[in-house]
């Protein structure tokens, strides 16, 4: 099975699908990441340089920036930063409908999804929030119970939890008051990439893994 992987940075998502059984990943991204564990190729996702047709199935993850609980919560400087951010959600939309394709759309918790399915890292034990939506078309994904994430101590990581509060709890625990790129690697389960910017912006592999085993299980009702 052969999945397509749009605004795929440094690749979370795909090594996901890869672990849930797609045994070929083609990942699409307008800037360079030479630590994708998979096929890359620079592109345009919205004018991705593939034949769609060719796919078994396609996850997208528009830039979330001008959807960010930070971008739209902090009034200084509120209008210049969305100026600069394009909300891509509507075209990506548009263009994998026209495909005929399964495919998923995943966001954070503010963007224009329709809420399908809602994962956070507590579902899974990891110890980052990581609050998403995803929007899905083709197959169907059970939503997993909501667990006490009070029970999940969490980092810093992309605006997860209040950066106040991580550094007050690092310091306490006689650790750097910022998170290490190591330790951002092992909470999202992302050894690979050695950006923390990347992995900021990353989805835990944990989520799509989940998310491919589920179309597996349910795409032969949508066939």
């Amino acid at each position: 099975m052969k999945a397509l992987d749009l605004y795929c940075c440094d690749g979370g998502a795909a090594m996901g699908l890869h672990r849930a059984g797609f045994d070929e990943i083609v990942g699409i991204d307008i800037n360079p990441h030479p630590n994708y564990p998979f096929e890359f190729i620079q592109g345009d996702a919205l004018n991705p340089p593939v034949n769609l047709q060719g796919f078994d199935f396609i996850w997208a993850s528009p830039k979330c920036q001008i959807h960010s609980k930070s971008t739209n919560q902090n009034k200084k400087g509120y209008s210049r930063r969305r100026g600069r951010y394009e909300n891509q959600i509507p075209q990506t939309r548009e263009l994998l409908k026209g495909s005929g394709k399964p495919f998923i759309i995943e966001n954070v918790k503010l963007a224009p999804l329709r809420h399908d399915l809602v994962l956070s890292g507590a579902m899974f034990g990891l110890k980052v929030n990581r609050d998403r939506w995803f929007e899905i078309e083709g197959f169907v994904v059970d939503q997993p119970l909501a667990l006490d994430r009070r029970n999940y101590p969490v980092y810093s990581i992309c605006g997860d939890t209040s950066p106040k509060h991580e550094r007050r709890r690092r310091v306490e625990q006689g650790l750097p008051q910022s998170a290490t790129r190591e330790e951002w690697q092992t909470v999202m389960g992302m050894p690979w990439s050695r950006s923390k910017a990347n992995i900021s912006e990353a989805v835990p592999p944990a989520y799509s893994e989940y998310i491919g085993r589920e179309f597996f299980r349910t795409r032969e009702f949508y066939k």
